[in-house]
């Protein structure tokens, strides 16, 4: 009888706007499936090498200074790859793209300091980070530079040569693959991420070691 009186009681409240209508309405079901955003697959080794051997095969960065290193606390942290090569050996354009600089960065600052790589090639390439940001790549440290600011160039496209100019110690191309910024040295990807696999080869992305290394 009480359950009746209180339902009564209920149903006259909504009908007089005591109780906002909404109470009646039944409530809402779950989807079947949550709905997921589509996900856009990127190819991070897309790059090639810009040092090809006569081999063939292409010089792979040293181990010894990779991204990110500092061997030790001995040096700054290293912002690129080292492709150690003797002066003179050809540099070549690790994809199609415009370049949009080619020359001394005595008095654009390309690094921490002015004239820090030397003379330099960078290339815009129609390639995008998983952020959506486009894809730059420098070269550093060259002995002669084969292209001009503006000119567009081709997969493997010769842009300069090998060399000491800049800060370097001994002869060796130092390669880098910017984001967003291609001005600003603190907009560096790692290239081991980005250049070619060498066939039936893979990468190593991570590793856990001890403080002692």
């Amino acid at each position: 009888m009480n359950r009746q009186v209180g339902s009564a009681l209920l149903v006259l409240a909504i009908c007089a706007g005591l109780l906002p209508r909404l109470a009646m309405a039944q409530p809402s079901m779950p989807a079947a499936f949550p709905i997921v955003k589509p996900v856009i697959a990127y190819e991070h080794n897309s790059l090639f090498h810009p040092i090809q051997l006569d081999s063939g095969s292409a010089q792979l960065p040293d181990r010894s200074y990779p991204y990110g290193s500092t061997q030790g606390g001995a040096r700054a942290v290293h912002l690129g790859v080292e492709l150690a090569s003797s002066r003179g050996t050809a540099v070549y354009a690790s994809r199609a793209g415009k370049v949009i600089f080619a020359g001394t960065d005595d008095k654009t600052k390309l690094g921490p300091r002015l004239d820090y790589y030397g003379k330099v090639v960078i290339i815009a390439h129609a390639i995008e980070s998983p952020a959506g940001e486009q894809i730059f790549t420098l070269y550093g440290h060259l002995d002669r530079i084969a292209v001009e600011a503006g000119q567009q160039v081709d997969d493997l496209e010769l842009i300069g040569h090998v060399g000491t100019s800049g800060i370097a110690i001994g002869a060796h191309l130092h390669f880098e693959v910017r984001a967003d910024d291609p001005f600003n040295y603190r907009a560096t990807r790692n290239p081991a991420l980005w250049l070619r696999h060498a066939a039936g080869s893979g990468l190593l992305i991570g590793a856990v070691r001890e403080a002692a290394g």
